[in-house]
């Protein structure tokens, strides 16, 4: 009986998250955000529009629990289609992130494209943001709790390792890892 009782809990607990993605979507796509078919936004994942920002999401994308997409005002953000955002992520865009179709990520990495201004003579707080561009290409991996930072580009083919610093651009076909990044090999 226990297990019955499982697995009509669990069958109850999917439908709910079918409906909220599809919620999720509708929503989106009534804010003027781009949606493509066959996406699916996890539960507990929050998707942030700032005004005259643009949300380009590609067909058959998930994102997974917990992660957050922010498209701060006048902003950019694309994600190719087939892309797999893995649970608790921050994808943060400023200015621009693009991540090239059929990508994956795991588990809490971090992708934004600005930071703090800062100099001794004004408090930090007071500075603002400086912002660039992020290009992630094609058919890229970046492993569990990596970050990748303002004005990087990645070329397609790229792994990215686990808690990997991506702090400059690396070129295709590349397996990078460490703190900063660095070019392991070329496959």
């Amino acid at each position: 009986m226990t297990s019955f009782l499982y697995r009509l809990l669990k069958m109850v607990m999917i439908r709910a998250e079918i409906l909220r993605s599809r919620w999720m979507v509708r929503f989106l796509r009534s804010h003027g955000a781009v949606v493509g078919e066959g996406v699916t936004i996890g539960w507990g994942a929050n998707v942030s529009l700032g005004e005259g920002a643009t949300l380009k999401i590609g067909d058959n994308v998930r994102v997974d629990r917990y992660t957050d997409l922010i498209v701060w005002g006048g902003s950019t953000m694309e994600l190719g289609e087939g892309i797999y955002i893995g649970k608790r992520n921050i994808i943060s865009a400023v200015k621009s992130v693009k991540i090239g179709a059929h990508t994956m990520t795991a588990h809490q990495v971090t992708v934004i494209d600005s930071n703090h201004e800062f100099s001794s003579s004004i408090l930090i707080k007071d500075q603002g943001p400086r912002s660039s561009p992020i290009e992630i290409g094609p058919d890229c991996w970046l492993g569990a709790n990596s970050s990748v930072l303002a004005g990087v580009s990645l070329g397609a083919k790229t792994v990215v390792g686990a808690h990997c610093l991506v702090n400059k651009s690396f070129a295709g076909h590349s397996v990078i890892g460490g703190l900063p990044a660095a070019e392991i090999r070329k496959f």
